[in-house]
């Protein structure tokens, strides 16, 4: 059975070989065995009307009067003015598929140590931490989770803290690096 398509926007009539080739086309189509398909599809006689005008120049009555005596003059103009689109061989397609550009998947990246943790590295990992001289108190707000945060790296004397550890036994990251901004803590 002849199928057609009819492309409302560029107003083009196509003929398919089949339905199959015909869906494979793309978007924006309307696939038409015969009327019914037409009548059951959501075109309108406006936009019928449009494209049988753009093929002949004129617009019969029957394309007023209502949906079905139009999908029957799409049928005919379909007929008498669509362009045959030739469904690609068995060897144009290996041939498309032996030439197309394959992406190339980047190679994956070798994932770094995160020591145990989940996230990304800190730029503190490695380091060790210890209070600035002359501080001998917490400076931090009793009841904070920057307070208990300083208490750690205070416990730890002049020795200093190694900043896994300092995670190891709660502390935060964020506390430390405000701490540094504040000349609480210095790094060793």
């Amino acid at each position: 059975m002849r199928t057609f398509g009819f492309n409302f926007s560029s107003g083009k009539v196509l003929e398919f070989k089949s339905r199959k080739h015909a869906e494979s086309a793309g978007n924006g189509t309307l696939i038409a065995c015969s009327a019914d398909d037409i009548v059951k599809s959501v075109v309108t006689t406006k936009q019928m009307a449009e494209i049988y005008f753009k093929h002949y120049n004129s617009l019969p009555d029957a394309l007023r009067k209502d949906k079905r005596s139009a999908a029957n003059m799409m049928i005919a103009l379909a007929h008498a003015k669509a362009v045959k689109v030739k469904a690609p061989t068995d060897e144009e397609k290996s041939m498309n598929e032996e030439t197309e550009v394959k992406t190339a998947k980047a190679p994956k990246k070798a994932k770094a140590d995160s020591n145990g943790r989940k996230g990304r590295n800190s730029m503190f990992d490695g380091r060790v931490f210890k209070i600035k001289d002359g501080i001998t108190a917490n400076p931090r707000r009793e009841g904070t989770k920057g307070y208990t945060s300083m208490a750690i790296v205070l416990l730890a004397g002049p020795k200093g803290i190694k900043y896994e550890d300092f995670l190891a036994q709660g502390g935060r990251r964020v506390d430390l690096a405000w701490d540094l901004v504040h000349d609480n803590i210095v790094v060793i």
